[in-house]
């Protein structure tokens, strides 16, 4: 085992006990070159097991390879979902509510100069 490969070893167990102790999930970690040759191969296991993979250059992370989490549906999409759920009704505003007078103590805890 030469001493490239040896330094590899070392960062990876560090690498995997580091992120072992801190909860987060165990990355496999990927020389530059051996990402670079495999990168379809590693893309491909990226996206069908869920599981990141980090770069390194000589035993230092430089990028991680992780999967798209779907993210949340967007404003539009939430306020089409809650029409097709609720209809197109527009909120009732026959409800009697008095707002309450503003104190001279409300007008200094909102920043709002008193008389």
């Amino acid at each position: 085992m030469g001493l490239r490969a040896s330094c590899r070893a070392v960062a990876e167990r560090a690498l995997t006990i580091n992120q072992s102790t801190s909860r987060l999930p165990v990355m496999k970690a990927l020389g530059m070159f051996e990402a670079k040759t495999r990168l379809s191969e590693v893309c491909e296991t990226v996206a069908r097991a869920g599981k990141a993979y980090v770069v390194t250059r000589r035993g230092t992370a430089l990028v991680r390879i992780e999967p798209i989490r779907e993210e949340a549906p967007g404003m539009t999409a939430r306020r089409a979902a809650y029409r097709a759920r609720y209809g197109n009704e527009e909120p009732d505003d026959t409800v009697d509510f008095e707002v309450p007078e503003r104190s001279r103590e409300t007008r200094h805890l909102n920043g709002l100069p008193g008389d």
